[in-house]
């Protein structure tokens, strides 16, 4: 059985849009499962409970909201782990320490928590940027910015920026 040229052709060319689709859809899996991962969580919270992060590198932002729950989102650098526990008295979260010693690589998370919520945000290098909400703020060298209207606020970086606009 002969092959008309024409249909060999495009079949040819069919196999090889084929596998340009396949190369390009394994290079996007390659790069987001050696890069970060999405994350997306949440859970119900009291207006007025407190909320404890540790977020060591990477960036966090903060921000209040009229809602009784917390809702995080962001990418989370592959290998690391997230946490959130707590009940609607309160919680604690963030990304844990490697017990071997390894530093925490950078995650980027964006967070909002009930107004009257009081934070307790520690980070190493994370860069802190909050809106709106009360509580402490402390970095070893990540830069904090606060804003907004807020009731109390306590910030410390040792060697990060830090600016204040309540």
């Amino acid at each position: 059985m002969r092959r008309d040229p024409a249909t060999a052709c495009r079949s040819g060319r069919r196999s090889v849009a084929f596998a340009l689709v396949a190369a390009i859809a394994l290079a996007v899996y390659a790069a987001a499962a050696g890069g970060q991962t999405a994350l997306v969580r949440g859970k119900r919270l009291a207006p007025d409970a407190p909320v404890k992060v540790f977020f060591p590198a990477g960036s966090i932002r903060v921000s209040a909201w009229d809602r009784d729950s917390i809702d995080v989102r962001g990418r989370l650098a592959r290998g690391e782990h997230f946490f959130l526990e707590g009940d609607t008295r309160g919680v604690k979260m963030g990304v844990m320490d490697h017990a071997d010693g390894r530093s925490v690589r950078p995650s980027d998370l964006v967070v909002r928590v009930p107004r009257s919520s009081m934070l307790s945000i520690k980070s190493v290098s994370a860069a802190v940027v909050a809106s709106d909400v009360s509580g402490w703020f402390y970095s070893v060298s990540g830069a904090i910015r606060l804003s907004g209207h807020t009731g109390n606020v306590e910030v410390e970086s040792l060697g990060g920026d830090v600016d204040v606009d309540v």
